[in-house]
């Protein structure tokens, strides 16, 4: 296995966390103290895969450690749900093939496609129209958009399943066939610390219900989970495609340059590749959304925390707006 040596660069992006840890932990406890409280988190993190006996006997302990964690403990899921998440999250490329290779539309596949451009041109036009945004600041954005990587439905080659055939599982033993899954996983991840980026290993599965950007990566993952009714079907007309998948296309579109994708560039690295100008100009705006959404009461005397939901916040206006936009066109 690859090792971090003496010549390699690390990217210490949060260096103020790294000595906030240093000072409130590392020099506060002795490392008896650490080793104990590290132990506890690996029993409570593996206890769901250990009989009942032992997942109670954990609660319990957490419970007279934290007497308010037994009053707010949510309902136990049903086994089966239970059961299903686990294989799930542990298989998720193998058991997202079992789903493309039986039941996903294939044609389905260009037509997102489609979507994707006709979105994407809707955002470049946007942009081109803006009049606060200098020359410079605009033609890099316009190149993060053309770079930015579209991956439809399933992961291109399925390398998340590389290796699975070495891990030797039984029907009679379920904690060891996660542990061995672990350790493949564990493996897998330090090889790929000396590798180049592949953008087509996602990080969720594909059958999730769900999309998402990746702003180190410059990538829209479009999973074949919510590729179904009713956020999509190829029969249904434009208005509908556009409004529903299509918002959600451009929402994730839009994370790439909301008040966290802003601060990457078009290869996904972290860089300032803004114009200090421009760049306060583009906070002034995001003020304005925070401040909008601020003004919300999402329940009896609480309002929205507008500048915790901001990139959220974003992403939602900008979606709905690139969707209506290559919709009329």
């Amino acid at each position: 296995e690859p090792a971090v040596n003496g010549s390699a660069s690390i990217a210490l992006v949060d260096a103020g966390n790294m000595r906030s840890m240093q000072s409130n932990l590392f020099d506060r406890f002795e490392y008896q103290q650490l080793r104990g409280y590290l132990r506890m988190k690996l029993v409570r993190a593996y206890s769901k895969y250990l009989p009942h006996a032992v997942q109670a006997a954990v609660g319990a302990a957490r419970s007279g450690a934290l007497p308010s964690v037994a009053r707010e403990a949510a309902p136990k899921s049903p086994r089966w749900k239970r059961c299903y998440y686990t294989v799930v999250d542990s298989l998720k490329e193998a058991t997202s093939k079992l789903y493309v290779d039986n039941y996903f539309k294939h044609d389905t596949l260009q037509v997102v496609a489609d979507m994707l451009t006709m979105v994407r041109q809707a955002f470049a036009e946007e942009l081109a129209g803006l009049d606060w945004m200098d020359g410079g600041t605009k033609e890099r954005a316009e190149q993060k958009l053309a770079m930015m990587g579209f991956e439809v439905g399933y992961p291109g080659g399925w390398p998340g399943l590389s290796g699975r055939d070495e891990v030797k599982m039984r029907n009679d033993a379920f904690f060891d066939n996660h542990l061995k899954l672990q350790v493949m996983l564990g493996q897998r991840e330090r090889q790929q610390l000396t590798e180049p980026v592949n953008k087509h290993d996602w990080i969720h599965p594909a059958i999730n219900t769900n999309a998402y950007y990746n702003r180190k990566k410059n990538t829209l993952y479009i999973p074949v989970g919510v590729l179904n009714p009713p956020f999509f079907d190829p029969a249904f007309p434009p208005a509908r495609k556009f409004g529903a998948l299509g918002s959600i296309l451009g929402h994730e579109m839009t994370h790439g340059f909301d008040n966290h994708g802003a601060l990457y560039n078009g290869k996904g690295q972290f860089s300032n590749w803004w114009d200090a100008g421009t760049y306060d100009r583009f906070r002034e705006r995001t003020r304005c959304v925070a401040d909008e959404f601020g003004g919300f009461e999402f329940q009896p005397g609480e309002m929205v925390d507008g500048n915790l939901t901001l990139g959220e916040d974003i992403a939602d206006s900008g979606g709905l707006k690139m969707a209506y936009r290559a919709y009329q066109e």
